[in-house]
């Protein structure tokens, strides 16, 4: 005899049945919160949010919406717990992007290189990834890092001003060579029409640079509107620029938003004062140490070409030896930096050998569309026909 329906008990495991109520009991606590969001009830979505958070939510969306209400009431330790919640379970290129804006209004620019680093492997459009990815690189302290990634912003699209802006600070303000400064300024106030909202900020600091620098100036270092082309040139020496700096920074970081083309200039500056003292011949320096780099680089010695290399500022490197600072890193297996260094050196030059190294990168990093990308652009010239041909046949496949 069987005993009655409403007398019998689940034989279905304890973890089973609380697994079942969860989602049920989630989703329902969720949609509570959905409902208050839309009304534009940030407390009561919260509150909502919080709980099905203790029950177990895992909904990228729902603590994108969390993150937004917490922005909101100005909780921003919260939006920061809210937004990584939101990026750990699938959130899209859009919340990574928000969540690299937020790290730049909040002054975490550490932070805001590691969601640009992430996003630069994500976006197909890369060249204001890379202005902002050098922006964060610089006011987070590391300004050579930073020069490599502003320079390959302008030299992928030279008419865009905000990365002259950005070069101007970089070479003003962290790397001391203020008649690159000088250039780069009026070219992002002739870009600009003059008509920026920092514009008169910029053209002031220029101006004050050119008369105190004056016998430094070099006119036409830098060519408004075009890719930027480093000369040996522009490195003269600092002796002379023995004059206090002052303590104000002339313009915030220029932080394109991702979704919108309008400049993000309103982000606290964290500025890092140099205090220490010039070496005293900078050009035997520079040209001494560009000598060794280039030695070491022809005879095979890898680890030493690529200290050399990277001891110097960008400005002080030719295509070349951009071109065999990459080389160099992918003779090493260092493969991320390999395709940095050879992507920017493609930018300006179509040889061979830079985009032969550049296919082998991306094929041991598995980067089918970086190969695809290679064989649209460059696939159909008889130049690169027996370069390309194979790899542009598997990566069509």
């Amino acid at each position: 005899m069987t005993a009655p329906r409403h007398a019998r008990r689940s034989t279905a495991p304890y973890w089973m049945i609380l697994g079942a109520w969860c989602l049920v009991g989630c989703a329902s606590v969720q949609r509570q919160g959905d409902r208050a969001f839309d009304r534009g009830d940030c407390a009561h979505a919260l509150q909502s949010y919080e709980e099905a958070i203790a029950e177990g939510a895992k909904d990228a969306g729902m603590f994108h919406r969390a993150a937004q209400c917490a922005l909101k009431a100005g909780d921003l330790s919260g939006a920061e717990r809210y937004y990584s919640h939101a990026m750990r379970y699938g959130a899209g290129i859009d919340v990574a992007q928000e969540l690299a804006g937020f790290y730049v209004s909040t002054s975490n620019y550490v932070s805001a290189v590691r969601v640009y680093q992430y996003l630069l492997y994500q976006e197909s459009e890369k060249q204001q990834i890379y202005n902002n990815l050098g922006t964060a690189l610089m006011y987070a302290g590391k300004p050579f890092d930073a020069e490599s990634y502003l320079m390959i912003a302008q030299q992928m699209n030279p008419g865009d001003p905000t990365p002259y802006v950005n070069l101007g600070l970089l070479y003003d303000r962290h790397l001391k060579q203020p008649w690159l400064a000088i250039n780069f300024y009026e070219c992002y106030d002739e870009l600009t029409n003059g008509r920026a909202k920092n514009s008169m900020v910029v053209r002031q600091r220029a101006s004050e640079l050119r008369e105190r620098y004056y016998r430094l100036y070099i006119e036409g270092a830098v060519a408004c509107g075009k890719a930027y082309q480093p000369a040996m040139g522009t490195v003269v020496s600092l002796d002379s620029l023995k004059d206090p700096e002052p303590a104000e920074v002339p313009t915030p970081p220029e932080v394109v938003a991702d979704t919108d083309t309008t400049p993000v200039g309103d982000a606290p500056v964290i500025e890092r004062q140099v205090t220490e003292e010039d070496p005293p011949d900078e050009v035997a320096t520079a040209l001494a140490g560009l000598q060794r780099a280039r030695a070491a680089y022809t005879e095979g010695r890898w680890a030493d070409a690529v200290g050399g290399f990277t001891s110097l500022p960008l400005s002080q490197l030719q295509v070349a030896d951009q071109k065999a600072l990459g080389i160099a890193y992918q003779k090493q297996a260092n493969w991320a930096m390999a395709g940095h260094w050879l992507e920017l050196a493609l930018t300006t030059n179509d040889d061979q050998e830079i985009l032969l190294a550049l296919v082998d990168v991306y094929k041991r990093t598995t980067n089918e569309s970086r190969i695809a990308g290679l064989c649209k652009r460059y696939g159909t010239s008889r130049k690169y026909e027996k370069i390309l041909s194979e790899h542009c046949s598997t990566a069509n496949d």
